[in-house]
Order: C-alpha cells, then structure tokens, then sequence
C-alpha cells in the first residue's frame, strides 16, 4: 500500500465535509445520523472557512482514494471560566 500525504485545502471542502460525517460516531445498533447534521452550527464551525490562520490539516491518499485525515483549529473560547 502506498500512502502520501498531502495538506487540506480550501479545495477539499467537500471531501473534508464527508470525513467528517464520517468521524461523527453513531451507536452501531443506532442508524446513522442524517447528513444535514453538518449544517449544524457546532459541526460547521470545524470546516467552515477552512484555511484561515491557524488551521491545519492533512490528508491521507492511497491509491487515490482518501485513506485518512487529520486537522485542527484553533477556536477561541467563549467560557469566562478558562
């Protein structure tokens, strides 16, 4: 098996919105969330713009099929407390 791994850009919006669904864990005896579930506020606030100062991400490809992803953003903190 050959992997590369390359960053996340912008362009890989939707890809990135299809791991993510992906990434959302549902029960196995539970069906699957609907997808609509990335039109919510807290889930789209992690592809929402991506490439904006701070975001990183990186993508695995194999045989040019998506094998993985990783990303982080860095968001700021609405809690007074921390």
């Amino acid at each position: 098996m050959n992997i590369q791994i390359r960053r996340l850009t912008p362009a890989d919006a939707e890809l990135q919105k299809e791991l993510i669904y992906i990434a959302l864990w549902d029960h196995p005896d539970e069906p699957r969330r609907p997808v609509n579930v990335l039109e919510h506020p807290v889930v789209r606030a992690y592809y929402e713009d991506w490439g904006r100062e701070g975001d990183i991400g990186l993508l695995a490809v194999s045989n040019d099929r998506p094998a993985g992803f990783i990303q982080l953003r860095t968001k700021e903190c609405v809690t007074e407390e921390y």
